[in-house]
């Protein structure tokens, strides 16, 4: 069996690589990194580390590189036996690999491959699957968008494992933590390939809303917090109780409306809390508070981790102050070198503090009325 996957860093190498690798697949890596894919290539291996005590490293094999960039047709000629594909490259990207899978397809079609494929964008987005296919169809001709409608699967996916930074003199090395948790949606999949370890469900939206709004919503609650009391890695903003009881807070908030809509067992529920907390508390995890917490602009959106579970849970009658009091961290967040804190403080500056967080959030003007009091 082989696998395409496009995108080569961390995600991609320390946890959807692997998945595969325990698979027994053949992983043919894409990516324009030519260091990462020249790596590949010659190394012939990816170590794997995990981030707690006494663990042996694994060494992923059977994979090969390929730089999209300078090696398009080898791309294209990947296509032609291909179990399954994949992306981990960041939701602002799929708009860049959607052309080249659209022509690794419409070379399958003109070879008279007509065998059910699935492609799976495995990225921090709802319905990530189904955005990457309506990017692809708009490549497509005619021919090409009926192939497609009947032969290629979008199924929408859940990704969840910390993959935090990790410097070594090995390029290819990544650190993860153990736990890791692929679900896919049944709905649109074509092919009967199925991984051992992913998770196949029928409706998605309620895993993927409980992996967005405890684990982003939570890690950006940490960081924006923990940022506020001074603090520069996630072990020490936790470890403030100030922080933890935001974090606590925050989380206590999402669970009310991912209960309330869609009957998750209460128990069960706050079993996933306290593993997260556990999670973000790993002393073989302390991640950089700057890097959780860059492109405030982005996670401050309409449709993001902070926002939205607030705006539903406004609509529900449920409690959402914690996340009111977030968005006030996230605004007094300092940091020179991000081009979107520079931005947003100085759009605060020119055009005023409600303006601006009605414009970046999309809430009325009574709910930026009480983050500025709360500044």
């Amino acid at each position: 069996m082989k696998a395409i996957h496009f995108g080569a860093g961390n995600i991609g190498r320390g946890f959807i690589g692997e998945v595969y690798f325990d698979n027994n697949y053949e992983i043919v890596f894409v990516d324009v990194n030519a260091t990462i894919i020249d790596a590949i290539n010659m190394q012939n291996e990816i170590e794997i580390l995990y981030a707690q005590d006494n663990e042996e490293p694994k060494y992923l094999s059977n994979i090969k590189g390929i730089n999209s960039k300078d090696e398009y047709a080898l791309v294209l000629d990947e296509f032609m036996d291909v179990n399954l594909v994949t992306t981990s490259i960041g939701a602002n990207n799929l708009k860049y690999v959607a052309p080249t899978i659209a022509e690794g397809l419409k070379k399958r079609m003109e070879t008279g491959i007509f065998e059910p494929l699935d492609v799976i964008a495995c990225e921090n987005l709802i319905n990530g699957s189904q955005i990457l296919k309506s990017l692809v169809l708009e490549k497509a001709s005619v021919a090409l968008k009926q192939y497609i409608e009947t032969w290629i699967g979008f199924p929408n996916a859940a990704i969840d494992r910390i993959v935090p930074e990790y410097v070594s003199e090995n390029v290819l090395s990544v650190k993860v933590e153990r736990f890791r948790e692929w679900i896919v949606e049944r709905i649109d999949k074509k092919s009967d390939v199925e991984l051992e370890s992913v998770i196949y469900v029928d409706e998605l939206k309620p895993y993927i809303e409980r992996k967005l709004f405890s684990v982003n919503t939570g890690h950006a609650a940490l960081a924006y917090a923990g940022l506020y009391y001074g603090h520069d890695k996630t072990l020490d903003a936790i470890e403030d109780y100030r922080v933890l009881l935001h974090l606590r807070m925050v989380l206590n908030e999402t669970s009310y409306y991912l209960i309330h809509k869609y009957d998750f067992d209460v128990t069960e529920h706050q079993a996933y809390i306290e593993k997260l907390i556990q999670r973000f508390s790993n002393p073989k995890i302390n991640d950089d508070l700057n890097r959780i917490a860059r492109n405030p602009i982005r996670k401050l959106g309409f449709n993001e981790r902070i926002v939205k579970p607030l705006r539903r849970l406004a609509s529900m009658g449920g409690p959402y102050n914690a996340l009111l009091k977030t968005i006030m961290y996230a605004v007094q967040y300092e940091n020179n070198t991000d081009a979107e804190v520079q931005k947003l403080h100085s759009d605060i500056d020119n055009f005023g503090f409600v303006h601006t967080l009605q414009i970046v959030t999309g809430l009325p003007k009574d709910f930026i009325d009480r983050i500025y009091k709360l500044t």
